[in-house]
């Protein structure tokens, strides 16, 4: 440009592509540069020009520009629609990916090769392990692509991060082709995370036969012995990989800053820094002086925290709701259309938050919810949680009504102050990650000489089995009576929706009652419970306390819930 010559169509691409292939947020800003020279310069947004762009924005994290470049593309091929959906299953979106996917079937394009890459990582980073294994035979049979080595390895991505890892092994033995290293690498990887010892040091074997100068291989071959205290084989890894005079390449990070307007790499060597002495190099850089964040700090950034950390089965049983999930979503989103009138000119030096429940003073209408199962999150599980707070347990009426008698009497023994009793869970509601994930019931210490886990499912979930075959499907209101006869601990009612119910359980003398709807996971498209706080409120005319619990995620929500009557939020 500098010597006034025009660039044309593949000038702009093969820059665009350059940029789209280095690290660092350089070659972002100059790829967006092009890009607005393009808009300037009113040239048109060809299919290869707008693919560059989407393959650009999409690779660098950019996604709503590479929604907006390929919503204004006026004409698409299918190299656009691959880029388009590379981009949403690179960056977190695998259903929108999957949609984009049957668009592009609905707009005539035929899907070659490339598009069922993409579409196949999207299923395995979302663990669409069904959708995944059908559309890798639609792609065979239907579309006739034949299939190369980067589809089978991402059809054992799938099956590995879903923790089929027999499944995954079997489908290699399948393969027309000896597998290479990218489809061992990702059960190496499977084996790792799902901590399948024996299989994983045979994987990494083969690995180190295929590429013995990968110092990776060694380091992860030793980890995953040491994680499970093989200190001999872990010791065998690390001098094999002595003599071969392999030396692991020391990791760094590389982040770029944008400091006096220039941008700047930062480059932290060596590999033991503490977590302090990286935040104090950081510290160096006024940037991050006011804008560096250390923690979480909301409740959406922990939830993010808990999907990366928790494996999947466990993170979807705590996130997951019943069939459409319709409820699960709603909880949240009637927060959201209930707006607040500000009043101005109030005196707001001396706020008190602090509430009473059951006559006793708590600093703020927040509560933890009633919930089960937290050893799946934590190996000290409801002990952390009561250690973090005043924790009330659930109580659940089994059919064996002496067991429910055991542990009413045992948590007044102990000193709780009140029983929660969950009265919306009859059956267990069909709740389809638990059923595709296989979930399995927990071992539960605390039960252990009073009830058996053991149950036999028809539909993959052992732990709806479990429940199905111990909850008690009959429990009606005369049962309050029978729990008030053996305990003189208050009761409260969680699963309340309807003011009808709301009046008869204050009526049988209930000391609480807790507008819940299970978290969305048992009856799908039951209302919001925020939507029927005002109902239940209003029915009881304040003769026992309401609490609402599902859909809460920030303070405004709480003030919405105590404005519209409840005494505090769980």
């Amino acid at each position: 440009m500098a010597c006034s010559v025009r660039p044309n169509e593949a000038t702009y691409v093969i820059v665009l592509s350059s940029c789209a292939n280095l690290n660092g947020g350089g070659a972002l800003s100059s790829g967006k540069q092009i890009h607005g020279y393009v808009i300037r310069n009113e040239i048109e947004l060809t299919v290869f020009i707008g693919t560059a762009l989407i393959d650009l924005y999409g690779k660098t994290g950019c996604l709503r520009n590479a929604v907006n470049v390929f919503d204004q593309m006026v004409v698409k091929e299918v190299c656009t629609w691959n880029a388009m959906i590379t981009a949403l299953a690179s960056n977190g979106r695998e259903m929108e990916a999957l949609d984009m996917f049957e668009k592009m079937k609905m707009k005539g394009q035929h899907p070659n090769g490339v598009t069922f890459v993409a579409v196949l990582t999207a299923c395995a980073r979302g663990k669409f392990v069904e959708l995944g294994l059908k559309l890798f035979q639609s792609m065979l049979h239907e579309f006739g692509i034949v299939a190369i080595m980067e589809h089978y390895g991402c059809v054992v991505d799938l099956l590995g991060r879903a923790g089929l890892l027999k499944e995954a092994t079997d489908f290699i033995r399948s393969m027309p082709f000896e597998p290479d290293g990218s489809v061992l690498g990702a059960l190496f990887g499977a084996c790792k995370i799902h901590g399948a010892i024996e299989l994983g040091t045979v994987v990494g074997q083969r690995l180190l036969e295929l590429q013995p100068r990968h110092s990776g291989r060694y380091v992860v071959l030793s980890n995953i012995n040491a994680g499970v205290e093989r200190w001999d084989h872990a010791t065998d890894f690390r001098k094999a990989m002595a003599v071969a005079g392999i030396q692991k390449i020391p990791a760094y990070s590389l982040i770029e800053l944008l400091c006096s307007g220039y941008p700047v790499c930062v480059i932290f060597e060596g590999f033991h820094l503490s977590l302090e002495q990286i935040i104090e190099k950081l510290k160096i850089c006024p940037f991050f002086q006011d804008k560096m964040v250390g923690e979480p700090v909301n409740v959406n950034e922990f939830q993010e925290l808990a999907r990366a950390a928790l494996p999947k089965m466990h993170y979807d049983f705590y996130a997951g709701g019943a069939e459409d999930q319709y409820t699960l979503k709603e909880n949240v989103e009637a927060f959201h259309r209930i707006m607040i009138r500000p009043r101005i000119l109030v005196d707001v030096s001396r706020m008190d938050m602090s509430t009473t429940v059951l006559g006793y003073k708590i600093s703020a209408p927040i509560l933890i919810a009633p919930t089960a199962l937290h050893k799946l999150a934590h190996p000290e599980g409801e002990l952390a949680t009561a250690r973090a707070a005043a924790a009330c347990k659930t109580i659940m009426v089994y059919k064996q009504r002496e067991i429910a008698a055991v542990l009413v009497q045992r948590a007044e023994r102990n000193g709780y102050k009140a029983l929660v009793v969950t009265v919306d869970s009859p059956r267990f509601g069909r709740r389809e990650a638990d059923i595709k994930n296989k979930m399995v019931a927990p071992r539960l210490k605390n039960l252990e000489g009073l009830l058996s886990i053991e149950a036999d499912s028809d539909n993959g979930s052992s732990l709806e089995a479990y429940a199905n075959k111990t909850m008690d499907a009959s429990l009606c209101w005369k049962d309050i009576e029978w729990l008030k006869s053996i305990t003189n601990l208050p009761i409260i009612v969680k699963g309340v929706l309807t003011g009808e119910d709301a009046i008869k359980a204050a009526e049988v003398g209930v000391a609480g009652i807790m507008v819940s709807n299970h978290g969305a996971r048992q009856l799908d498209y039951t209302d919001a419970t925020i939507n029927v706080l005002e109902e239940v409120v209003h029915a009881v005319r304040g003769r026992v306390p309401v609490f609402l619990d599902g859909g809460v995620r920030r303070g405004t929500d709480i003030f919405k819930a105590l404005a519209l009557g409840a005494q505090a939020v769980l």
